[in-house]
Order: structure tokens, then sequence, then C-alpha cells
């Protein structure tokens, strides 16, 4: 395996479409975050994005973009990436261990790993569901194959009362509107510090991506604002990543004072509803929870994880991970929390600089 380092700006254009290509020829690879134009996208808002591009004598046969701090590195995009792993063909035999030795890397730190690409026995690897909605066929296929029936009649009889009580609703695919897309990011903080987690948007980079994915026409990677409002007010807004026929749900929020209304479920369904006549035929929701739950078709798994190839700091780091989850299933929970809330929110502070 013939590996060389490159940022992504100096890439070729036939290695670019060789990217796509890969892409492309693959189910696994289907998330938008695998398109090369998310990594060009966060590389022109960060100076530490690399992208290995993989060969046998001259046939590349796969990339492994990644951001860099010193000898560990991590998804491109960091915490904003849903989906990550090598991009690389079928006939790829893929080590990680070999790959990173290679990159010059000593460690991989991974939360939204395509399963696949991770060993189940490797230590301190969590395997969880992601949620994924299948829109082939249209909303009405869609519906049925729903293990909870009740879940649509349950969402539009509140969108009914919402449009009583407030006024007709109505929804947009693609808004162009500066002023919306400020309402979502401003309805992310104040949630990020509501649920006492790292605010995203305090950095001037994760701001700066999202509009330099959103002003990307001419690209495969698409970025789509998508909106619900009653009257004039929006009660809803969602900003994601469309890649040919699979939308990923990223950012969205709604109006806490319409709570009642479950406004970002009717803003969900209602953007399923356009899926197919935009084209698309999956809604990927990231991990599974509650609410994704009851709108899910089926799961895929994904990974969260280390892959330290130092053996002192693979053990250090288990046996934190291990004493982690012993304290919070002890009766010291209580009087951990508040120290383990102040370690959390460092732990992601760091990750987003």
């Amino acid at each position: 395996m013939n590996l060389q380092l490159k940022q992504p700006e100096s890439l070729t254009s036939l290695e670019l479409q060789r990217w796509r290509d890969i892409v492309r020829s693959s189910e696994q690879f289907q998330s938008p975050y695998f398109q090369p134009d998310f990594t060009l996208a966060v590389a022109a808002c960060r100076d530490d994005v690399r992208v290995a591009v993989i060969s046998e004598g001259d046939h590349i046969t796969g990339f492994f973009p990644f951001q860099q701090s010193g000898s560990e590195a991590r998804p491109v995009g960091g915490q904003l990436s849903d989906a990550h792993g090598v991009i690389h063909t079928a006939d790829l035999e893929l080590s990680y261990p070999q790959l990173m030795k290679q990159c010059g890397l000593t460690a991989w730190h991974y939360h939204y790993q395509i399963a696949p690409q991770i060993p189940r026995r490797t230590a301190g690897c969590d395997i969880a569901p992601a949620a994924v909605m299948n829109l082939t066929g249209g909303f009405d296929r869609y519906a049925s194959r729903l293990e909870s029936k009740n879940v649509i009649r349950q969402v539009d009889r509140k969108a009914r009362k919402l449009a009583r009580e407030h006024g007709e609703i109505q929804f947009a695919w693609n808004c162009l509107s500066g002023d919306v897309m400020q309402q979502l990011l401003d309805w992310k903080s104040a949630q990020y510090v509501d649920s006492d987690i790292a605010d995203v948007f305090s950095f001037g980079w994760t701001r700066e991506l999202l509009h330099t994915i959103w002003r990307r026409t001419d690209s495969p990677l698409q970025g789509l604002l998508s909106v619900l409002t009653v009257g004039d007010r929006p009660v809803a807004i969602h900003f994601g990543l469309r890649a040919g026929r699979v939308l990923h749900q990223w950012f969205p929020a709604y109006d806490p004072e319409l709570r009642d209304y479950s406004p970002g479920m009717i803003h969900l369904l209602e953007m399923a509803r356009h899926c197919e006549s935009q084209g698309v035929e999956q809604i990927d929701l990231g991990r599974i929870c509650h609410y994704k739950a009851r709108v899910a078709t089926h799961t895929v798994d994904v990974a969260a994880g280390c892959l330290d190839l130092r053996p002192v700091r693979r053990l250090l780091r288990v046996s934190y991970q291990q004493t982690f989850d012993w304290l919070r299933r002890s009766p010291l929970r209580t009087v951990a929390r508040a120290p383990g809330r102040m370690l959390r929110r460092i732990t992601e502070q760091r990750q987003f600089q």
C-alpha cells in the first residue's frame, strides 16, 4: 500500500474524480460526509485538514481525510461529522494501524465511524445504532414501513391544532433567507446552553462552514435550509446536507415557545413528504433517540472510540472509560455529576478548537 499525504486544496481534478467514483460505487459511502466537497469545505475554514491518498502502483484505491493535531487525528469537521472512515475500493485490504503509521499518526479518535471498518473487539469501541428513514417509493410507502402507525396521525393532529390556533402552515424545502439561517443558529446556541453542553456556534469556523456549504450551488454536496412557518413566523428550521438521494439531518431546531405542538416533528414529516419530488430516498438521522426511533424505518451501526497505537495511552484510556462507566452506575453518581459536567464541557471545547 502506497500513501501520499496532501492538503485538500492540492488534490488534482483526477484525484477528486476518483474519490467521487469510489463514493458512487459503494452503498456504505452514500452519506454526504463522504463527498470530497465536505472535506474541501472544512479545509476552507481550517488549516489542519489532510488527506491520505492510498494507491497500489498507479491505481488509487482509497482516501483517508482527517484533521491532525500533532500525532493524533480526528474526523474532518470534528464533532460536526456524522459519518467518517476510509473511502476505499472493495479490493483494498484495510489496516488502520498500518494506515496510521504511514500517516505519522499514533491515535485516531472517532465518534461516527461506519462500524464495518472497526473490529468489534477493539478496546473501548462503542457500537450504537443510527436511525434511518427509508423513503424509497414515496411517503405513503415510507409510512407503511413504520413499526408504530400512530406517530404520523399524532403529529398531523398537532399540526392541525397549530394551524387552528396560530395560522396557516407553510413549508419551504430550500430557503435562501439569511434571517432564517441566523434564527436557526440562535435557536441552536440557546439549546446547547440550556442543555449544558458546548455551544457549537461559539466557534467562528463552525458558522463559516455552514455558510460555505450553503453558498456552494455547483457542488454534488448541497446545504439545504428548510423552514416551517406559521403565517410569517418560522416555527421550525433545519439545515442539512444532501448528496444524491441521501439527506442527512444536521442542525434541526424549533421555536421553544411552541414546543407543545411538536413543531420539529411536524417539520421532519413535511420534509419527508417532499423528498420524493426532490429525488431524495433516504434521510439519515444520526444516533438514535426517542423521537428518531418513532420515525425511523431501520437502523445502521456506527462506532465511537479511539484507535491508539501507544500501549500505555491505550491502557489509560480504557481504564478511564471503565472508571467513568462504573461511577455513572454507582451511588456516587450524584456527587460526581457536577465535576463530570465540567470535564465534559472542557473536553467538548477542546474538540471544537
